[in-house]
């Protein structure tokens, strides 16, 4: 075999595109429905582009995504995560409840869970979990129509 230096030289800059178009790819997968690109993109853009990479958790999560259920879950719950650090989230104990109860994942049962049902916010937060619909976590972050246009 012989390979001329072009040869190379186009192999090289194939390989150096790769993640260029995996990317490409994965934004095409989620724009289409697949929630694992989506959470996939939530991850890859969440230093970089913090709110859109929120859209995607959001439209994952929408889905069905039970692991992007469980992070918006604990987003809302600990308020650790950066967004809340960058005032893009605020700690609701409510939110978590209805992210933590669509997730599947096994039910609480601790007292403190129970008497956080009885109060006053744990009944509206039932509520809320019975009025859910696709959408409600794009509105419930307070994301616009900015993040939504860089999206789309």
């Amino acid at each position: 075999w012989d390979f001329s230096p072009e040869w190379f030289e186009i192999a090289k800059q194939w390989e150096e595109d790769e993640p260029r178009r995996q990317s490409a790819e994965l934004l095409r997968q989620a724009k289409q429905g697949n929630t694992d690109a989506q959470l996939a993109l939530f991850k890859d853009l969440s230093k970089e582009q913090p709110e859109v990479a929120l859209v995607w958790l959001c439209r994952s999560a929408d889905s069905g995504s039970q692991e992007a259920r469980v992070i918006l879950k604990n987003i809302y719950e600990h308020g650790g995560d950066p967004w809340i650090k960058m005032g893009i989230v605020e700690r609701d104990f409510r939110l978590a409840y209805v992210w933590h109860e669509l997730s599947g994942v096994e039910p609480y049962s601790s007292q403190a869970y129970l008497n956080y049902i009885a109060s006053e916010e744990g009944q509206e937060a039932i509520k809320m979990l019975g009025e859910w619909q696709p959408g409600n976590c794009e509105r419930d972050l307070g994301l616009d129509g900015d993040e939504l246009i860089k999206i789309n």
